[in-house]
């Protein structure tokens, strides 16, 4: 059972407040289940695909002050949540947003700046509130909240670590279980069952692929046995006390050929080094332009990961947070900054690609899921 946490250990209020004023905003008012969950401990995973079904959060007055939740989430609300206010609306027949703005009004705060969740919010929900608010005035606040949820407290990364390091060693255990001839599906089905021993709520995601199923961006693991020779890659997370971790990790099928030890080694030395730049004041898109320009040197296609991205940050909810690291993100790195750092590269029948969680300090980077498993050498299943 997930630990319940306090308001003051995960909310980073000090940055909400900073960045509300660099916005100039009076009210925030967040949508998404990632900020609702993050505002107000209350997590709703039927939100996600009843969209109907909205949480909002309120920040007035420098701090989370009111949910709104579906009459039917209230008990959660309160059992799960720390904010105190906790108004209602009956579904199908009063509108959430209709409860948002008799909120806004009760509380005098409609003549003030509005941030909200502008990338989150439909068409129709945001028709309905300036039609309802129409002296109002709403700011896309987006990035406030990302910025806000960027910078951990020091709760968020103990938990962070936690699940990152309980990922790993699941990981270890299961892929040392595993041997040539076992299918795709049962060693995914390994890593999950570690995962649960070790106190998981459940996995988040488990894509693992052997030979040229690597290739295949988030192959769904199958009946595909592990044949002698071939790369076995893994991008996977679980689940602990609602934090999720998010790793990749390499192995091979029996003894590895030098071309897959040489392609790992090159790997391995961009992982470390791109890791090794996350450091406060060096900006985002930094690290990908140093990954592109390691892979160019050695004649490595860097083309695949120009499609995405090759890091990103994380926190309560499966899904990748700001900053994002990509070539267009100029965001400055700040220190409790956590990036989960994965450079990678497609060969035309192997994926290469590794992931770690690390934690931006005042000085050197920590790499937060480091266990006792050492990635140095690409893995053996034997």
């Amino acid at each position: 059972m997930a630990v319940r946490l306090s308001m003051k250990s995960v909310v980073n209020l000090e940055i909400l407040r900073r960045e509300m004023a660099r916005a100039n905003l009076d009210t925030l008012v967040a949508s998404s289940p990632e900020s609702t969950f993050y505002l107000s401990g209350v997590v709703d995973n039927t939100y996600v695909f009843l969209r109907d079904r909205l949480i909002i959060v309120v920040v007035h007055d420098g701090r989370p002050g009111t949910i709104i939740v579906s009459g039917i989430m209230e008990p959660l609300a309160r059992a799960t949540g720390w904010i105190e206010d906790v108004r209602t609306y009956k579904e199908h027949a009063v509108s959430p947003v209709s409860t948002l703005a008799d909120l806004l009004e009760e509380k005098g705060l409609v003549k003030g700046r509005i941030g909200i969740e502008a990338k989150w919010w439909t068409l129709a929900f945001y028709q309905e509130l300036v039609t309802r608010l129409p002296n109002a005035t709403f700011i896309p606040a987006d990035d406030v909240i990302q910025r806000t949820r960027s910078i951990k407290t020091p709760e968020e990364i103990k938990h962070l670590k936690t699940a990152a390091q309980l990922t790993d060693e699941a990981v270890y255990a299961a892929w040392r279980q595993s041997h040539p001839g076992d299918t795709e599906r049962e060693v995914a089905n390994r890593m999950t069952d570690e995962w649960l021993k070790r106190g998981a709520e459940r996995a988040s995601h488990t894509m693992f692929a052997s030979g040229r199923n690597t290739t295949i961006t988030h192959h769904i693991p199958g009946a595909k046995k592990l044949e002698p020779g071939e790369i076995v890659h893994s991008d996977h997370g679980a689940i602990f006390n609602n934090f999720w971790s998010d790793l990749g990790r390499l192995g091979v099928v029996g003894r590895p050929s030098q071309r897959q030890r040489d392609l790992y080694k090159i790997l391995w030395d961009i992982h470390q080094a791109t890791i090794d730049m996350a450091r406060p004041g060096t900006e985002v898109r930094e690290l990908f332009e140093f990954a592109r320009q390691e892979c160019t040197k050695r004649s490595i296609d860097f083309s695949y990961a120009e499609n995405c991205e090759i890091g990103h940050s994380m926190g309560q909810r499966p899904g990748h947070e700001e900053p994002v690291v990509h070539p267009f993100n100029s965001t400055a790195l700040e220190p409790n900054m956590v990036l989960a750092i994965e450079p990678m590269f497609m060969m035309p029948d192997e994926y290469y690609h590794l992931e770690d969680l690390v934690l931006v300090t005042d000085n050197a980077p920590q790499v937060l899921s480091k266990t006792r498993w050492d990635i140095g050498e690409i893995f053996t299943f034997e």
